[in-house]
């Protein structure tokens, strides 16, 4: 029955033997080259069976809405239209979307949205008809949201209006712009032809009755001016004979009243009081008339009363719903009042409110009680009913029922002040959290625990919404505490997976140290996966997302709770939910590195914002987009979006205050602007004390810390970064604990404390292992740089250090050439070989495409690699070009090397070209800082405290050294300069190191030396003195004389000559020979 009734406003009328008037049907469809039609004219002037016929007559698919009372809030305008769209076939993706609360404070973009949808969805040419327009209260905001909407209509398409006024002022812009076309009282009145044809057909001449003569019928035409109901009535009471012709008649509603008791008063007693008790009743089903009327034959007499035209008609397309023709209904109750009585009206009213109320027709119930004034009954309506209607979207339409009960029956029903308090949430925190408080206390001297539970929900999600001062809270979790250590249970599974998901964000954003936060935490996450609600599930998601992102730092779980989120975010209809989801995913993303993806899903979750014009969540968004415009160096999106964050602050919402100079104080500190860092901190830190959340303290100490020690505040710096260190610990935020290791790290190193820093860094770096905290925007790469290099330095959990370089490209100001571990970008080998590797990956060198730009690049390292004029390298690779030939050449091959090596490799400054050392390792560099440190070294005093740093060095530079500068590139004639002083470095330098193992009589080290050098060359007589020498010491003369005739054979083979005399006076010395 519900069912029925609810739907009997979305059905046009069932139309049986109706005159259908052509010239109106011309008109009408003449009056479609406008996209609004406005029919106006007095009640019974034809105005619906004319829509309804051109309907008909048409075959048009149409959307049939009537307008009532309950249409005042736009809400239950849009959800029932939303159904209607539904019941005429549209099933289209997803359903219409529900004017939450939230959307409803941009009502006009959501009319916006849902026409444009709906119309994209309708078969064209679409057709709405609005009927009855004028049961909408005249100062109702739904008039405002569709004439917003109705800039949608596409064209083709249009919207009837049927009422009995004019547009209400609203519609003043769509009128001057000439958006609409009238048709008046005036144009539907009937002209005399019509009405000899009404005549003709409604009585057609026979034997028994004859037809009326054209005076009759003329008579009848003058008398009621055109008016269409008052003629029919009275050609029926000529044709009667009961009417006499010079009866006159003052106007159309006198007319009516006249004709109306005329036709009431020939039914039989039983029948007439039938029609005066169903009439009390709006729409009318065979199920209530038999209950309200107690005659079981109601569904025939329903069907009789309909077939017979007495003014009631039975809905299209509905099975058993009726309604009287609005002036016969107001017609009979009046007379019902007169003839039933005062209290029977009443009581029947009052059965009928009931009867609805059961069957779930909530607005037509409370109607019906408001105006008995029944206020407990209304109650009971919504304390059963107020779930259902919040999900149609009727917080409004359920605040104006609860106003109007009076103070003492309200103030008497806590579960009439909870629901004011969930009624008003959506519009005013403060005057929701007063009614949940108020109900609280209620309900905890009734012992009521459902009440209890739900109205101590309420109260602290009003502080959760507010995001501003969460130190109030401290009562609420207290008061859960003290009731579930008395043992108090939870009424139901549903309350508690609520309840659990408002202890856990309480504790969250004000005593995340609690020791019980694991225990709701867990609670939580293990009801995630059965809420079937998706905005619900989205929402409590949203909390511990947030909880393991920002606060924990734990992404594993926080990919969990994501995997749970994302077959729920497709389910999603409600925009201001879709765009949360988005900031979730935005910010997800940027944590996991998909920098790119996490800025494209925040666009579109500001797109739906914009669009639905709710903002809620703009500063999230915002701000999440800066993350992701830093970790993809796009500055002026970032700026824009930091732009637009403060321009949608709520400076009561304390959280955002506080994230918005964080994310400041963090941009200042990267651009080195120290001071103005360090007044966003100060603003920021002062909003999340305020604010009382200690992680908001936590983020912001992070770089308070930072900016008291750039600004030379370096012990107070240290303080403040100590007292992060103990909370962070306290409250379990691991990815803050990281971040103030860091500092701690920094800061030691920088007051020459190294054995706190090395302690600090490990401990932190172990952290980050753990959580794999390796993207994040506000690492100042500089130091991140230089910390990472300390980490490696003291082997401090290198292979995840080492991802952290790679993935971040750190690159230390001073190249870390002494790090063996340092994972360089590009490394380049030139000794014995030429190769190259990008990230541990060899690059192909080979091909005609490659050859110049390596060429070009073998010119550069041969001259150095440093500040090279470019008019060097052209005299070198283009030495026949002229001027700006030559340049643009060497331009050209630049860029193409650059594209092998990458932007970051070369650089080309005022005509001089550098290979940067930052991100380029190159073995001879490597080689020549080896060298240097290993020649300082052998220059000394030989000591046994040195053998370990020279076995050190010489195993380096000996590994370095595999063969010759680009030994293999016989056309590089540019290299031999460099190769030939490389070369001879080397064997300088075997020389001394054996010459310096001598000394210590290290012969065996001594040997190793000398003989490493003559894989280099095989010619040098040097050598092979030095290694017959080292040998005689240790009495391996066989050897020695062995070594003698290798140099004398390479010798002659090579260049055909003996050994020197001293090489040879030095055998005989070994041999024995005089």
């Amino acid at each position: 029955m519900g069912a029925s009734i609810r739907t009997a406003k979305l059905n046009p009328p069932k139309l049986i033997d109706i005159y259908t008037r052509e010239n109106l049907i011309s008109q009408l469809e003449l009056s479609m080259h406008k996209p609004l039609v406005w029919i106006s004219g007095p009640a019974g002037s034809g105005k619906t069976t004319l829509v309804a016929d051109y309907i008909a007559q048409k075959e048009l698919p149409v959307i049939w809405y009537q307008m009532d009372a309950a249409d005042t809030d736009p809400a239950s305008f849009f959800y029932y239209m939303g159904l209607a769209a539904k019941r005429n076939g549209i099933r289209k993706k997803n359903p219409l979307p529900i004017l939450s609360p939230e959307m409803a404070q941009n009502i006009e973009k959501f009319s916006i949205n849902f026409f444009r949808e709906l119309f994209a969805r309708l078969k064209q040419p679409g057709l709405i008809v609005l009927d009855q327009y004028q049961d909408c209260a005249p100062d109702s905001i739904t008039h405002e949201a569709l004439v917003q909407g109705l800039n949608e209509i596409p064209e083709g398409s249009h919207v009837i209006f049927i009422s009995r006024d004019d547009p209400p002022p609203a519609y003043a812009r769509l009128r001057a712009s000439n958006y609409i076309h009238f048709m008046n009282a005036d144009d539907l009145l009937v002209n005399q032809q019509e009405c000899f044809a009404i005549c003709s057909q409604r009585y057609p001449e026979n034997k028994a009755y004859p037809s009326l003569s054209q005076q009759q019928v003329d008579i009848a035409w003058k008398l009621t001016n055109g008016w269409i109901t008052g003629l029919v009535l009275m050609l029926e009471q000529i044709y009667e004979q009961r009417l006499s012709e010079t009866t006159e008649f003052s106007d159309n509603q006198v007319i009516f009243d006249y004709f109306a008791g005329e036709i009431f008063q020939r039914n039989p007693p039983q029948l007439k009081e039938f029609m005066l008790k169903i009439s009390l009743i709006p729409t009318i089903t065979p199920e209530i008339a038999c209950i309200i009327t107690g005659d079981p034959r109601a569904s025939r007499v329903l069907n009789d009363l309909s077939r017979k035209n007495c003014f009631i008609q039975k809905q299209s397309g509905n099975k058993g719903s009726y309604q009287f023709q609005p002036l016969f209904r107001e017609f009979l109750i009046d007379q019902a009042q007169s003839k039933l009585g005062k209290y029977e009206v009443l009581d029947i009213q009052r059965k009928a409110a009931a009867i609805l109320a059961e069957e779930g027709e909530a607005e037509q119930a409370v109607s019906l009680f408001q105006h008995i004034e029944d206020w407990h009954s209304i109650a009971k309506v919504i304390i059963g009913q107020g779930e259902v209607l919040l999900e149609a979207g009727l917080h409004k339409t359920m605040v104006g029922w609860l106003d109007k009960i009076p103070d003492n029956i309200t103030y008497s029903t806590p579960w009439l002040q909870y629901w004011k308090g969930v009624c008003n949430q959506p519009f005013n925190l403060q005057i929701s959290r007063k009614f949940f408080i108020q109900a609280y206390e209620q309900f905890k001297r009734k012992e009521e625990l459902e009440g209890v539970f739900l109205s101590w929900l309420g109260v602290v999600e009003t502080y959760i919404i507010e995001w501003g001062n969460f130190k109030p809270l401290d009562r609420w979790i207290d008061d859960m505490d003290t009731m579930l250590a008395h043992g108090v249970k939870f009424p139901s599974p549903q309350i508690a997976v609520r309840v659990a998901a408002g202890m856990f964000a309480a504790l969250m954003y004000r005593k995340p140290d609690h020791p019980n936060m694991p225990i709701w935490e867990e609670k939580l996450v293990q009801a995630m996966p059965q809420i079937r609600d998706a905005s619900t599930q989205i929402k409590l998601g949203f909390q511990l997302f947030f909880y393991y992102t920002i606060w924990r730092g734990d992404l594993p779980k926080a990919t969990m709770i994501v995997d749970i989120l994302k077959p729920a975010s497709r389910r999603l209809r409600d925009p201001a939910i879709l765009a949360l989801w988005h900031a979730l995913e935005g910010l997800f993303l940027w944590k996991r590195g998909e920098h790119q993806a996490s800025l494209d899903s925040i666009k579109h979750g500001l797109k739906l914002s914009e669009e639905a014009g709710f903002h809620l969540w703009d500063t999230l968004l915002y701000s999440s987009g800066v993350y992701a415009c830093l970790s993809l160096d796009k500055q002026k999106l970032s700026n824009e979006y930091l732009e637009k964050m403060s321009a949608s602050l709520d400076p009561k919402r304390l959280w955002d205050v506080g994230h918005y100079h964080y994310i400041l104080g963090r941009i200042y500190l990267f651009k080195e602007k120290h001071y103005e860092a360090l007044e966003h901190c100060e603003a920021g830190l002062k909003a999340v004390i305020a604010a009382g959340s200690p992680y908001g303290e936590a983020l912001l100490r992070t770089i308070y810390s930072q900016a008291l020690f750039r600004t030379h505040q370096k012990e107070k710096a240290v303080a403040v970064n100590n007292m992060l260190l103990d909370s962070v610990i306290q409250i379990r935020a691991r990815n803050m604990q990281y971040f103030a290791l860091m500092n701690e790290a920094e800061f030691a190193y920088d007051m020459q404390s190294e054995k706190r820093a090395c302690k600090a860094l490990r401990a932190g770096f172990e952290i980050a292992r753990e959580q794999d905290l390796i993207k994040h925007a506000f690492w100042w790469p500089p130091i991140m740089a230089d910390l990472c290099v300390k980490a490696l330095e003291e082997n401090i959990e290198t292979e995840f250090v080492q991802k952290v370089v790679q993935v971040r490209e750190l690159a230390p100001a001073t190249p870390p050439v002494h790090l063996d571990n340092w994972p360089w970008k590009i490394k380049i080998f030139t000794l014995g070989r030429f190769a190259i590797t990008l990230d541990s990956q060899p690059v192909a060198i080979t091909g005609k495409a490659h050859k110049r730009p390596l060429e070009l690049l073998k010119v550069l390292l041969s001259l150095g690699g440093r500040q090279i004029d470019q008019n060097r390298v052209i005299e070198h690779m283009w030495p026949d070009a002229e001027g700006d030939s030559a340049t643009q050449s060497l331009h050209t091959t630049l860029h193409r090397l650059r594209k092998i090596l990458g932007d970051r490799a070369l650089t080309l400054q005022n005509a001089y070209l550098t290979i940067d050392s930052r991100f380029v390792w190159v073995d001879i560099w490597s080689w020549e800082r080896t060298y240097n440190l290993l020649d300082r070294i052998l220059k000394r005093v030989p000591s046994s405290e040195n053998i370990a740093q020279i076995e050190q060095l010489g195993e380096k530079v000996m590994k370095l050294y595999q063969g010759e500068f680009l030994t293999n590139e016989a056309e590089c004639y540019w290299s031999l300069p460099l190769q030939q002083k490389l070369k001879n470095r080397f064997l300088r330098l075997i020389c001394d190191m054996g010459q310096y193992w001598g000394k210590l009589e290290q012969w065996d080290n001594a040997i190793n030396c000398y003989m490493r050098g003559l894989e280099i060359d095989t010619l040098s007589e040097k050598l092979y003195q030095y290694i017959m020498h080292a040998y005689q010491q240790v009495d391996r003369q066989a050897d020695a004389a062995n070594m003698y005739h290798q140099c004398r054979q390479n010798l002659s083979d090579s260049l055909g000559v003996s050994p020197s005399a001293k090489t040879v006076a030095l055998y005989k010395d070994i041999s024995g020979i005089q």
